[in-house]
């Protein structure tokens, strides 16, 4: 039952309180839902991991290898993989029980997530193993480019040329450092082919679901299944035919590829284009 708000003179702005509190609850509850259901979704993925751990020999004597397997019960061996090689790295360090599991993320500062999950035996080794630099890099050199300027400003106007002259050259050497930076992230390269994607639809198959396809969209993900923000367009060297069920559900984020699928899918579809497009002016 909830309190009508007095806080204001104005009666709207009570009534817009009201409305907010009752909404930032609501997300408040909600989200510690969600952190509870996830736990649970992890859990699964640890359990699923130690039956894979415990039964990898019937599985390779029955069926001859884990894909296989996985082919016969609908999962994909990539979920397969990181599910058995999560637990081998947990047990590695003597965690053999969820609850042990969730200390030792805890220890190491990491979430109980999907993201953490598929990355966890390099994350508890380094848990900054995935964290992209280059932004910490980019923010030191702006604050350096600051400080030069203020050195150039302050010796042309005792003109002292001789220092001014040795600052320009270090914010010349910054500007090289941070176009270098910019040319470490593919993502900066707005590569964009009609012929290349064209050719990508005309193979008829989903590299997201690795299966034969028909009515193909070309769709433009990134490494995380993001399609790079608002505003913002991802070059076609980042893009994947898929079928048009596949990027309806990706789209509306009934379905999100794991990294390895996005991984997998860009690398085959980029050394197929290689081999068939070698020495071509095309």
């Amino acid at each position: 039952m909830s309190t009508e708000l007095t806080t204001f003179s104005n009666p709207t702005l009570n009534r817009l309180g009201e409305e907010l509190i009752i909404n930032y609850k609501g997300f408040h509850s909600e989200q510690n839902i969600a952190k509870e259901h996830l736990g649970k979704a992890i859990v699964r993925r640890f359990l699923s991991g130690k039956l894979l751990f415990e039964y990898h020999d019937l599985i390779i004597e029955e069926m001859g290898s884990q894909r296989k397997f996985g082919e016969h019960i609908g999962v994909s061996e990539s979920m397969l993989s990181n599910d058995k090689r999560a637990y081998e790295a947990l047990l590695e360090r003597g965690v053999d029980t969820p609850e042990k599991m969730f200390e030792l993320l805890n220890k190491k500062g990491l979430k109980a997530g999907i993201y953490e999950w598929e990355r966890l035996p390099s994350l508890l080794v380094d848990p900054d193993a995935f964290k992209d630099r280059r932004a910490y890099a980019e923010k030191r050199l702006e604050k350096l480019a600051t400080e030069v300027e203020d050195i150039i400003k302050s010796a042309e106007s005792a003109n002292n040329n001789h220092i001014a002259e040795l600052a320009r050259d270090t914010m010349s050497r910054i500007g090289e450092t941070k176009e270098h930076l910019d040319k470490m992230d593919p993502l900066s390269y707005q590569w964009e082919s009609l012929k290349y994607r064209n050719w990508a639809k005309s193979l008829g198959w989903d590299f997201i679901k690795d299966e034969p396809a028909e009515n193909l969209e070309f769709h433009h993900t990134d490494m995380m299944g993001g399609s790079g923000g608002s505003g913002k367009k991802l070059p076609d060297v980042f893009g994947l035919p898929v079928s048009l069920p596949t990027h309806r559900a990706i789209e509306s984020g009934a379905y999100r590829p794991t990294p390895i699928q996005i991984a997998s899918g860009l690398i085959k579809l980029l050394t197929l284009f290689i081999i068939t497009h070698w020495n071509k002016d095309d």
